[in-house]
């Protein structure tokens, strides 16, 4: 629940990123990421 409160996402949606039921779209995935201090990086994939 904790998690949830800080990244004001509802908790139901964390436990089914969490159990991995859950695609979560971009936007949820910064609304998590971005109170803990984290953010997504699109990065080209470098050939092998």
């Amino acid at each position: 629940m904790q998690l949830a409160k800080i990244c004001d996402v509802k908790q139901p949606t964390i436990a089914r990123i969490e159990s991995l039921t859950h695609s979560p779209q971009v936007d949820s995935l910064l609304r998590i990421l971005v109170p803990l201090g984290y953010t997504l990086q699109i990065v080209p994939i470098q050939s092998l």
